[in-house]
């Protein structure tokens, strides 16, 4: 089994104790059960009674592109959110802290909202805000537009409430840029506050909006942690992603000699944190 959702805990705190009962058996009959995170291992372990020792750790892959656009001197700052258009995600708290950048700052910066949700309400909230002229809503974008967005985006907002471990935010990382998020999830074993970006208390409208002035003003700064969000996916690449995952259900489906699994699972187990010393041994 393998594992995605950001708001199974929701789910599962709010079960009766017999149904509780009855989902944890069904998780617990997977001979592997797969995490985003050690965080999302821990809650599954303890909450769900999982055995320890099946929980894998293989965080999302990512693309990593060859090469990344020189984005020094830039005289407007172009931020980038992808995901479903609202509050899960804070694009109504992004708005509002986008609306509270003093008025030098903002004259600089330019928002594009990508993705389905409440559109209407977060354009009547930029309407009501007078942002129409600084937040661009597009829409669902297809891969190559979301590409091209990220190539042209200097700063990745997502300000989420519940979070497994987003792919838009590793995306952004892989194309050099830094990152403005929640410490939620699997986000803070991810990336520190302060090196590839900032982490900030969801519903923190105000510590928001006061990162997205820092990144704004400071060009050094914003360059620096955008060089650090790449070094920091650079262990996800999708071909050791796809190593990991071939050689898990080779042991799951018995093709694999019983003398080996024990090592076997010894390193699968240790993939979040070990990845980036076997990237780098190559």
């Amino acid at each position: 089994m393998h594992a995605h959702g950001c708001e199974f805990h929701l789910f599962h705190d709010n079960l009766s104790r017999w149904m509780r009962r009855f989902v944890n058996a069904a998780l617990q009959q997977a001979d592997y059960f797969v995490a985003l995170s050690e965080s999302w291992k821990q809650y599954y372990v303890s909450h769900c009674g999982l055995d320890e020792s099946r929980v894998i750790v293989l965080p999302n892959a990512v693309e990593i592109p060859d090469s990344i656009p020189d984005r020094s001197g830039s005289s407007v700052i172009n931020f980038a959110f992808l995901g479903r258009i609202g509050q899960r995600k804070g694009a109504f708290d992004l708005i509002q802290a986008f609306a509270n950048l003093p008025a030098e700052c903002r004259n600089r910066a330019h928002l594009t909202l990508a993705g389905d949700g409440e559109i209407e309400a977060a354009t009547a909230l930029i309407e009501k805000l007078d942002l129409a002229d600084h937040v661009t809503l597009p829409g669902w974008m297809s891969t190559e537009q979301c590409k091209q967005l990220l190539k042209d985006a200097h700063i990745f907002v997502l300000p989420s409430y519940n979070e497994g471990l987003p792919m838009a935010m590793l995306e952004a990382m892989a194309w050099g840029i830094p990152i403005i998020s929640t410490p939620v999830g699997g986000i803070p074993e991810l990336m520190a506050h302060g090196e590839a970006g900032y982490l900030v208390e969801p519903g923190d409208i105000e510590s928001l909006s006061k990162s997205i002035q820092s990144l704004i003003e400071n060009d050094a700064l914003r360059l620096a942690m955008g060089n650090s969000a790449r070094q920091r996916v650079t262990p996800l690449d999708i071909n050791l992603y796809c190593e990991t995952l071939t050689a898990l259900y080779r042991l799951a489906s018995g093709k694999q000699h019983r003398a080996s699994q024990d090592e076997s699972l010894s390193h699968l187990s240790g993939f979040a944190t070990s990845r980036r010393s076997v990237l780098e041994s190559r």
